[in-house]
């Protein structure tokens, strides 16, 4: 499990800026995990998949770098703050990017262990595929569920297609049956379902660290 503790000292600007401003960044941090894969994978095989992802990917994550400043413009803080802001998300994403690497590449290993006609490089997209969906229902609902006034929520809702498309595109990837003989379809529902909960299990911990780096925990 990933455990990561930021602490900083602000107190003017908002609980609702502090976590819609780690959201983004957060936010933007899984979705650039991928081209992290990309370097560290370094298979041939890795390329033609980012390519069916790559443009949704890339709209969603140029929104997230632009909205992270949001919080900051409206409510204004004093240099200080912002550049605590600044600070805590950058000791937040190497930490977070290697160790979703290293759980996705081992997921993958182990799943290619259980169904070798299906390559690790696949499965390790695959898995991928089935965490960032999850981030983004955590940030739905992280986001709608800020105190009211909840401004935050309806900048996010405007660009919900961007969100949608990224998710339509991810449901597309998935290990298809004919990878693997009749005996094994049972086996591979039981895969399908531990690669959900293993989404969930990184998805809670995304939303976990942006409520512990919001309250400087």
């Amino acid at each position: 499990m990933i455990k990561l503790f930021v602490k900083w000292d602000i107190v003017l600007i908002s609980p609702n800026a502090r976590i819609y401003y780690f959201a983004c960044e957060l936010l933007w941090c899984a979705l650039s995990l991928y081209q992290y894969l990309v370097e560290v994978v370094a298979s041939p095989e890795i390329g033609p998949l980012f390519s069916r992802l790559s443009t949704q990917m890339e709209n969603i994550a140029g929104w997230a770098l632009q909205e992270r400043h949001s919080p900051i413009e409206n409510e204004k803080p004093q240099p200080g703050e912002e550049e605590a802001l600044f600070s805590a998300a950058g000791k937040l994403r190497d930490p977070l990017t290697m160790g979703w690497s290293d759980e996705l590449q081992a997921a993958a290993r182990a799943a290619h262990q259980r169904f070798p006609l299906i390559g690790e490089t696949t499965w390790l997209h695959y898995y991928y595929c089935a965490f960032l969906p999850q981030v983004l229902k955590e940030f739905d609902q992280l986001v709608q569920r800020l105190d009211s006034p909840n401004q935050f929520y309806q900048r996010y809702r405007k660009n919900i297609t961007l969100f949608d498309n990224v998710r339509e595109a991810c449901q597309k990837e998935h290990p298809s049956v004919d990878k693997v003989d009749v005996v094994s379809q049972e086996a591979l529902s039981e895969l399908l379902t531990e690669m959900e909960a293993f989404a969930v299990r990184l998805g809670a911990q995304w939303r976990q660290t942006v409520i512990s780096a919001a309250q400087g925990a």
